[in-house]
């Protein structure tokens, strides 16, 4: 040993610790045979360090606002029950997390993990149990796991079940809720486009129905959105409709008068009268002074069998309604404009004299 190595290293002296992963030096050996297992130990720990820096280097990159996994809070999934249901929906909300972890669930192993630190106890709990017993090469692989999981609780004939809830399937609130739904169901159907389309059309509201016969699409994503559109009107045209009604009957309870003014008019129909005027125009013509039809005017008026005094043809003078609006004319007669004796001569007018 040289005199450098004396002066750094002396005797008893143990080296610094170093920094990653190795451990602290032991002292330095004075044996050669522990001189040759000193360099091996450091040659392993160069290849451990060797190790570490190529998984770092094919980790994925995760942002520098993100370094810190605590900043970061997702939704726990649901606890899986063993239903058939569920398995679908709980197998996709697990995927979807692990996807959302930015590289904290990165192997298969860590994968599989937190897949079965999900599942609740009971059935699901012995299943993984089990194979954690007789299956470990699963553990490392994740899909192979995912499917060994779906083969087990998942229904044995999706295809059918999915055709099933198809055609039971009715829109009862909104188009994009019965979408939705539609969209989940059908992934695991095998009918064909046009199938599926008219599967959709039959499902929807029959208002909805009814606006799509003139230009129906025949592709399934656009009749999802013009569904979606055509429902989105009428709701706005409901609300609209709705808050007019509102506005109006608001609008008539405040104009609505508190008594109503009483009536002047009888509620008995009134018996139809002659225009004064013209009664008066034709009594004058066909009466003479005395208030009698004229020896001309009778003569003719039973030549063609008329009234003798109204001059129709329906009915003689005693049925003439005209006659029993007398007293009509008796009381435009004795207005403050006329005299007394002229509406005398004309209540006394015999016409059939």
């Amino acid at each position: 040993m040289s005199q450098h190595e004396d002066e750094f290293m002396g005797p008893g002296s143990q080296s610094p610790e170093a920094p990653g992963p190795f451990v602290g030096m032991p002292p330095m050996p004075t044996d050669p045979a522990d001189w040759i297992a000193l360099l091996q130990n450091m040659v392993a720990n160069q290849a451990q360090l060797q190790t570490l820096l190529m998984n770092q280097a094919n980790a994925p990159r995760q942002l520098a606002s993100f370094n810190n996994m605590n900043m970061i809070k997702f939704s726990d999934p649901t606890w899986f029950s063993g239903k058939l249901k569920d398995v679908d929906s709980f197998v996709k909300t697990i995927q979807s997390q692990i996807s959302s972890s930015l590289g904290t669930l990165v192997t298969d192993f860590q994968m599989v993990t937190y897949f079965a630190s999900w599942l609740g106890s009971g059935i699901p709990e012995k299943w993984f149990l089990g194979v954690w017993e007789s299956q470990p090469g699963l553990l490392h692989d994740y899909p192979a796991f995912v499917q060994a999981f779906t083969n087990h609780f998942g229904d044995p004939d999706l295809v059918e079940t999915a055709h099933q809830q198809l055609a039971v399937l009715w829109q009862t609130s909104s188009a994009s809720t019965y979408v939705a739904q539609f969209q989940e169901i059908s992934v695991h159907c095998k009918h064909s486009d046009y199938d599926m389309c008219t599967q959709f059309v039959d499902g929807l509201k029959d208002e909805i129905q009814v606006l799509m016969l003139c230009d129906c699409p025949e592709v399934l994503g656009e009749l999802y959105h013009l569904a979606i559109d055509i429902d989105g009107c009428l709701y706005k045209m409901k609300k609209w409709h709705k808050d007019f009604l509102g506005r109006f009957k608001t609008n008539s309870s405040n104009n609505t008068p508190t008594s109503l003014p009483p009536s002047t008019s009888s509620t008995s129909i009134p018996t139809p009268t002659p225009d004064p005027v013209a009664m008066e125009i034709d009594i004058y013509s066909v009466l003479n002074s005395n208030g009698k039809l004229t020896p001309a005017k009778k003569s003719h008026c039973q030549k063609l069998n008329l009234c003798l005094y109204c001059g129709h043809t329906s009915h003689q003078v005693k049925e003439c309604p005209s006659k029993k609006g007398k007293s009509t004319v008796t009381a435009i007669a004795s207005s403050p404009s006329s005299s007394s004796s002229t509406s005398s001569d004309l209540e006394n007018a015999d016409p059939q004299a």
